[in-house]
């Protein structure tokens, strides 16, 4: 199947309420940098609830943001102001956006991480097109739109090269917390202090604006609330059994950790008729929830008597044919890797346990025995091209997406759904709900 992006037919790869908030809501703590910020009169426009026709277009945005400032402080909800989009860049009136662990980990990171501080999280979500810079071709006021971490312009080596779902676009300024022309969008009210992005994408906040090449289109009856979760979580999952290890009919696979990501990772693995799905998991209750998504045998292995690996090669006559370390610690990627069949074995890693830097013990031994290993970003698909194909097998009925529990909240709320999402103990997608569709 070939999809159009900015005029360029592009390849698609192996298939696979709550009510809106306002500006400054009542006892909402609200923080510009270390100080309070009240209700203020400013020449900056407030945003028009309106989907129709935006009164802001053209003007900067005050509205509120959740906004890290490093050194392991916790997050706060502040007052920033969005500047208009420049050139290939879109400002997005957010509806959703779900809290990734991704978030959390950068929410309480100190410099040097990665990560640029004070920055506005969020890299989930999905918003509508307030206003477009010069050349944005790809959307328009009123498209519907979900945000992706993961670029595709479609004109790079690496897109058009048809191995990869990596793209070149913005690769040296993102990882700075910048947009492509080398500054922020964002300031805090009432100062000139800048804020920096996050991903790309900076989802956590009422407005943000994204290049264009981090956008994909998708249909206006999508509701922001399910797909949303297609912005990182769920693709990473279902990409990693369609794209990534290509999961034949028949085979057996072992899942290791069923976080969200984990669940996603085994309703792939049945709709792609796995004989066998392993599941692996210290949580008793998570792994109860993987028996109902469909996982044919649950481990807990703090329950084994034996090596872990040992324990899933006897229960699979050998070894499993496909592994998924949904976690990322170099001792949960090695166990994937050792309990695959000899031969022919493969064990993706999906999960990056908040670093990655972790170096994986290799043993040349299980090279030369046929086993290997497989990294999968964002699942392998193309984000622009490739999104609004998932969303439109969900709208059809092919993805269950609505088997994902999602709990709903206000952005004054995040500190419990931040909670339940840093301790590993969410069994349902946190989502912040900003305005209704």
């Amino acid at each position: 199947m070939h999809h159009q992006v900015d005029g360029q037919s592009v390849s698609n790869s192996k298939p696979d309420q709550s009510t809106a908030t306002t500006v400054v809501a009542s006892g909402d703590n609200v923080a510009g940098g270390s100080r309070m910020v009240q209700q203020q009169s400013s020449s900056t426009n407030r945003k028009n609830f309106s989907l129709g026709k935006f009164s802001t277009v053209g003007s900067p945005v005050l509205c509120r943001a959740l906004v890290a400032f490093g050194s392991r402080e916790l997050p706060r909800i502040c007052e920033v102001t969005v500047g208009v989009p420049l050139d290939g860049e879109v400002r997005v009136r957010m509806l959703c956006a779900s809290i990734c662990p991704t978030d959390t980990e950068a929410a309480v990171a100190t410099e040097p991480s990665g990560f640029r501080f004070p920055c506005v999280l969020g890299h989930e979500g999905a918003g509508v097109v307030e206003s477009v810079g010069p050349g944005v071709k790809s959307v328009k006021s009123g498209d519907y739109v979900i945000p992706c971490f993961l670029p595709f312009c479609g004109r790079c080596s690496l897109c058009k090269s048809g191995k990869t779902n990596l793209c070149d676009s913005g690769k040296q300024t993102t990882r700075l917390g910048l947009m492509q022309d080398g500054s922020t969008r964002f300031r805090l009210s009432g100062s000139d202090q800048q804020v920096f992005h996050f991903l790309g994408t900076s989802t956590l906040s009422e407005f943000s604006v994204i290049h264009e090449h981090h956008l994909a289109k998708v249909s206006k009856r999508a509701p922001p609330d399910r797909v949303c979760l297609l912005s990182c979580t769920v693709p990473c999952g279902l990409g990693a059994v369609f794209n990534t290890a290509q999961v034949v009919e028949g085979s057996t696979s072992a899942v290791f950790g069923l976080s969200l990501v984990g669940l996603a990772v085994i309703e792939a693995l049945r709709l792609s008729n796995a004989r066998r799905i392993i599941a692996i998991d210290i949580d008793d209750e998570k792994l109860s929830i993987a028996r109902g998504w469909g996982a044919t045998d649950c481990v807990n292995p703090g329950n084994c008597s034996g090596e872990l690996p040992r324990v899933i090669q006897e229960l699979s006559n050998g070894g499993v044919d496909y592994s998924f370390d949904c976690v990322g610690t170099s001792s949960v990627s090695r166990a994937a890797l050792d309990c695959c069949h000899s031969g022919w074995g493969l064990a993706t890693l999906v999960g990056c346990g908040g670093s990655t830097s972790s170096q994986l013990p290799f043993d040349q031994g299980q090279a030369l025995s046929g086993k290997a290993w497989k990294g999968s970003i964002f699942g392998g698909y193309k984000s622009r091209a490739e999104i609004p194909v998932l969303v439109e097998r969900y709208l059809s009925g092919e993805i269950m997406l609505n088997r994902f529990q999602v709990n709903r909240i206000s952005l004054s709320s995040f500190a419990q759904g931040f909670s339940l999402v840093r301790e590993g103990k969410c069994t349902a997608h946190q989502v912040v709900v900003f305005h209704q569709s």
